[in-house]
């Protein structure tokens, strides 16, 4: 290990955002309420840590309805889903739907841009449970869905219709600004609506204000988190190594021995549990 004073920055602010401390504020509800068992309708966020928690304490995660028992308790995850899955679910189970409301806000925008004949591009990544869940509240071929800038020249042309660009929550802040300028200049009538939700965004900008101040990030975050995704994508376009790791046992101690200004960030589903533990690993890799 180098000699040099090692320090260690940690962006401002990091970990939970508000909709994850209301879905598992909705899961503890129900978990001192004694409900057993206790279902939630796929991961209740993104993050191994808290799944594996929650596991541990009698919840039970089902990849489809068709998993959960008639008449159980049953969660419906932060990142929403689809119309059609919330009435079956209603239908066969005692439902609480924890989808975060800014979730639920671009799922209303897009009912309603569909609903007056808009034509709604929407950036978002296919599979994502928050992308199909909008997919799922409008009628089939209602949204053109575009993952990256690449996919803006396969857009038909202008047709004349008004278009109302929406996003996926946790999409880079800046992607989608550059996006929606090009867009811009290809149609004529361009509106936004909802999109990148205020703690997605903060949490990149202060990755990006870090990120000339340190020569190495760390971001914590699961490899299915988005967000956590999108802040190590943020931190390498500033052109220093970025690496996700889910906890403590991932931070690669070889590659940070010559690293004297080390960043860390953490996903907007990651605990302070998780994010104080990674804090004293690196104090005990010497960085102060």
């Amino acid at each position: 290990m180098s000699g040099s004073e090692k320090h260690l920055r940690i962006a401002s602010p990091l970990g939970f955002c508000n909709g994850v401390r209301r879905a598992l504020d909705t899961v503890e509800a129900l978990l001192q309420k004694g409900a057993s068992p206790l279902f939630v309708l796929h991961e209740i966020v993104h993050n191994n840590f808290v799944v594996d928690s929650l596991k541990a304490r009698g919840v039970r995660f089902a990849d489809t309805l068709e998993e959960v028992p008639e008449g159980a308790e049953l969660i419906l995850s932060a990142h929403g889903t689809t119309e059609a899955i919330f009435r079956q679910a209603a239908a066969r189970c005692h439902v609480t739907d924890a989808t975060c409301p800014l979730v639920s806000k671009v799922q209303q925008a897009a009912v309603e841009a569909a609903g007056n004949g808009e034509r709604v591009i929407f950036f978002g990544h296919l599979g994502h449970p928050e992308t199909e869940g909008v997919l799922g509240h409008v009628p089939p071929g209602s949204m053109e869905v575009v993952e990256s800038p690449e996919e803006l020249e396969k857009l038909p042309p202008d047709d004349g219709r008004q278009v109302c660009i929406l996003s996926q929550t946790t999409l880079d802040a800046d992607e989608v600004a550059l996006m929606t300028e090009v867009l811009r200049k290809r149609f004529r009538k361009v509106r936004t609506g909802a999109g990148i939700c205020y703690a997605t965004g903060v949490r990149q900008e202060a990755v990006r204000k870090l990120a000339p101040e340190v020569q190495y990030m760390l971001i914590l975050g699961s490899p299915r988190s988005s967000n956590s995704n999108r802040l190590r994508e943020a931190a390498a376009s500033c052109g220093i190594p970025a690496r996700l790791i889910d906890s403590p046992a991932e931070i690669p101690e070889e590659e940070l021995e010559d690293v004297t200004e080390l960043g860390l960030s953490a996903g907007a589903s990651v605990p302070d549990e998780l994010i104080k533990a990674t804090v004293s690993k690196l104090r005990d890799l010497g960085f102060r």
